[in-house]
């Protein structure tokens, strides 16, 4: 009975310093980095591509209170290990403040920081429950333009491309795409060209999507393949739903409905693509869940 009390005892005293040291290096991290987190902000609220960063961290303290059970029950451990992460994630941030000059690198050394912070104070068995939610803050990290461009000019080509194909379906309807650009006519009429812009590339519902899909797969209670399955549709789900929106967006340019085809009427179809991408995924998962019906297995008896 008091070897149980002095364990109890020596557990709240290290847990009581742990939360001691998690609070100066989470000031200092946050005196570190607070220039960084401004203009993560700025960008969040300034650039729709990015906007759902404001959602990313919830989703991560929403992890960590769905397995709240599971972080009070494991041991709280130091571990060197998480030091010398946390100290080259600082001197990433350095770097790319100073010669790097690479933008990226300084809130993924922010997400480094944290990983090692949170290895270091607690422990591998800590670290099994809080490595995701901690990673996941990587969503919400905005690529740099350059780098944007360059994964959104293969999902435009082929957008542009899968379009041409499917308005050419279309009687009366001739139509040819040049890069990212789709020339159309309609009983002879020549049409306006349909330029993929940007923000039809499908990146934004991409990155929406794996966030999100990466957030059910976690908390869902799957088998693992299931979970893998799920994450790797991800890609496939939003690249059709962006080719639908092209296609579309040709149709109406096609008879005239140029209300839905630019301007709010075009936003507002794509937050209905978007739940086409969502429908699309929860019906994955509802097919996953019954693709195999566990069957009881009978009473063995010794008749048998």
């Amino acid at each position: 009975m008091e070897a149980t009390v002095a364990t109890s005892q020596r557990r709240t005293a290290m847990t009581a310093a742990a939360w001691w040291q998690a609070g100066i290096i989470g000031l200092l991290l946050l005196l570190l980095f607070r220039h960084e987190l401004y203009r993560l902000l700025r960008i969040w609220s300034s650039d729709g591509n990015w906007s759902h960063g404001f959602v990313v961290p919830l989703f991560s303290l929403y992890f960590l209170h769905a397995h709240r059970d599971r972080l009070a029950a494991a041991p709280v451990r130091t571990n060197p290990l998480g030091l010398l992460i946390l100290l080259g994630g600082m001197a990433a941030f350095f770097a790319a403040f100073t010669f790097l000059k690479f933008d990226v690198l300084r809130p993924i050394s922010l997400v480094v920081c944290i990983f090692g912070a949170a290895l270091f104070l607690c422990g591998a068995r800590v670290m099994s429950v809080l490595w995701l939610p901690i990673l996941y803050l990587l969503f919400a990290i905005p690529v740099p333009d350059r780098i944007y461009v360059a994964m959104t000019m293969p999902l435009k080509l082929l957008a542009a491309a899968a379009a041409t194909v499917m308005l050419n379906l279309i009687p009366g309807v001739q139509a040819e795409n040049a890069g990212v650009t789709i020339e159309m006519a309609y009983k002879g009429a020549v049409l306006q060209p349909l330029n993929v812009a940007d923000a039809c590339s499908g990146m934004r519902v991409l990155i929406g999507l794996c966030a999100l899909g990466v957030a059910i797969t976690y908390l869902a209670d799957r088998p693992l393949w299931q979970r893998l399955t799920m994450v790797a549709f991800c890609v496939p789900i939003a690249v059709f739903t962006n080719l639908v929106r092209v296609t579309t967006t040709g149709v109406f340019h096609v008879f005239g409905l140029e209300a839905f085809a630019s301007g709010a009427g075009h936003a507002g179809w794509g937050i209905v693509m978007y739940s086409l991408a969502l429908g699309l995924f929860f019906l994955l998962s509802w097919v996953l869940s019954n693709l195999f019906v566990e069957q009881p297995q009978a009473g063995w008896s010794p008749g048998d």
